[in-house]
């Protein structure tokens, strides 16, 4: 049932702030919030493409998180940094999910991006 609660808390969040999205479509995003930080590579396409299977009507258009990428990108330059696309994709996730959970825990291996992200 937390599982459950935490995607409608998501959705009722998204609701506020993108008054524009469909109800699907948040739904949609807040099962994806939810759930795809803790799959593994493997699951999550699968789990995406059980998604499109079920909803085919709805498509997702990108979340607008350019104040986060600035805000990244300006640590990162200061710290002489680069960003790669699966640190990224991480850094999303984190974030959506630091929104959503109080306690989180970042597992990897060793200079696997833990600390920097």
């Amino acid at each position: 049932m937390r599982a459950l609660k935490s995607i409608l808390v998501k959705a009722g969040e998204m609701k506020k702030n993108y008054p524009d999205l469909n109800e699907k479509e948040l739904l949609i995003r807040a099962m994806i919030n939810a759930n795809i930080p803790k799959f593994l590579k493997e699951d999550k396409e699968l789990f995406k493409k059980i998604l499109i299977d079920l909803y085919p009507d709805v498509t997702l258009g990108e979340m607008d998180y350019s104040w986060l990428e600035e805000s990244v990108k300006t640590v990162l330059d200061a710290e002489n940094k680069t960003i790669t696309k699966g640190f990224h994709e991480k850094l999303l996730e984190f974030h959506d999910t630091t929104n959503l959970r109080f306690g989180v825990m970042l597992v990897g291996p060793p200079n696997g991006g833990k600390s920097c992200l």
